[in-house]
Order: structure tokens, then sequence, then C-alpha cells
């Protein structure tokens, strides 16, 4: 089930910001958005974070994949995010609006 977000700018006084994947961009953009000024969602279809530059460790045997891997919602839910375990398929600016796989419009 996808939640259903306000159609307004604003959420509780803060800023909306959908944010698209959780790579190391859409993370670091989120590490950077305090949760007291901004209502971020961020969207991705996977669910772990892969960190791949110790990947040598984990072919060496040094670590586990489990290791090498982290949850996004654990982590946003820590920062005071929401994840949104979809992908997006298309965005329309003038609507400001996001479009999953599901054909789910979302407002961000």
């Amino acid at each position: 089930m996808i939640k259903k977000f306000i159609k307004n700018k604003y959420v509780n006084d803060h800023y909306r910001v959908g944010i698209i994947s959780g790579g190391y961009g859409g993370l670091t953009a989120a590490l950077n958005l305090n949760a007291s000024r901004f209502c971020v969602t961020l969207f991705d279809q996977k669910k772990k974070f892969n960190w791949l530059p110790d990947i040598h460790e984990l072919v060496s045997g040094m670590k586990r994949e489990c290791d090498l891997q982290f949850s996004l919602e654990g982590r946003l839910l820590q920062l005071g995010h929401t994840f949104c375990n979809k992908s997006v398929t298309s965005i329309d600016p003038d609507c400001k609006q996001l479009v999953t796989e599901q054909a789910k419009n979302l407002s961000v």
C-alpha cells in the first residue's frame, strides 16, 4: 500500500522533498536534509544499500555480504525520513508529482 501524501508544498511547516534512488547521491541528500525542516521521502526499488567499495573484502572472505549492506528504511527512519520501496517511472514537474511503477501519483 502506498502512503498517501498531502497535496501541498508543506507538511507541518516542513518542505516536502522526494529523492529518487537510494544510491550514494540519494543517501547523501537525505543525510543532509534535516527532518526538523524537511519532510523527505526516498524512493527506491531495492530495500538495501550495498557498500561496494569494500567488495574486495567480501571476495577475500574478510567480510560477509551482510557487513556491506544496510536497510534503507531503517537508516531513513533514524534520520526522521520516510522510505517508499517503489520505482518511480515518471515525474510531472508542473503538478509536482511522482508516478510509481504501479501508476500511483504521489505529490512531493
